[in-house]
């Protein structure tokens, strides 16, 4: 699943990744705004764990006869920028430690969610009227294994580039060193999951999907 290979990812990078800022090449550049927001592998993390605390809020409000969108207001899909801005402040304070433990939680928690409800009801479109024109699965998609490719994909990125720069540093003179950055895409567009309680999520076929502008 993308979740056990986030962790391999991470795994594979400490300790380095726990205490680096993050670095994607001395050209690099890239327009989506989360390539200069983010600096730190904690910073990643919260991104992922504040994405699914609202999609916990928004399920369990409307759930419960409580109407309320998915995003805070006075947000909107178009303002998302501006509330992963705000999501990054909040978390600036808090360990890495402790946002990891709070991200596995979290994990748990999206996977016994999951387990609620009947294949009908994550994948037909607008099957509860509060997720408006798409399924309830395409959030959960989002809020995990689509959210954990992007934070692979960027970790990837970051790895990379390191790696590219220790080679030009120690290159002997009079050598080139030719070296690309792998720019990977920041979303994946994905309809439908499985859950594997071993395992966790699975992404399974390409279709339409939430996107957060991560």
């Amino acid at each position: 699943s993308q979740w056990d290979v986030l962790q391999a990812l991470i795994d594979s990078m400490r300790p380095e990744i726990e205490k680096v800022s993050l670095f994607f090449g001395a050209d690099f550049d890239r327009p989506e705004p989360h390539w200069g927001r983010d600096k730190n592998l904690r910073d990643v993390l919260a991104h992922l764990y504040a994405w699914q605390k609202m999609l916990f809020d928004f399920v369990d409000a409307n759930q419960n006869g409580t109407a309320q969108s998915f995003l805070p207001a006075p947000h909107t899909w178009r303002t998302t920028p501006a509330l992963n801005t705000e999501i990054w402040e909040q978390y600036q304070d808090t360990p890495l430690g402790d946002i990891q433990e709070i991200l596995a939680s979290s994990h748990s928690q999206i996977i016994e969610l999951i387990g609620e409800f009947t294949n009908e009801e994550l994948f037909t479109k607008k099957y509860f009227p509060w997720t408006g024109g798409t399924s309830l699965g395409s959030y959960f998609v989002s809020a995990a294994p689509s959210h954990y490719d992007w934070a692979i994909k960027k970790l990837r990125v970051h790895n990379k580039a390191n790696k590219t720069n220790s080679c030009l540093r120690i290159a002997p003179s009079g050598f080139l060193l030719r070296g690309s950055l792998d720019r990977h895409g920041d979303s994946s567009n994905i309809d439908e999951l499985s859950v594997n309680r071993r395992v966790g999520l699975s992404l399974t076929r390409c279709g339409e999907g939430k996107g957060t502008d991560a």
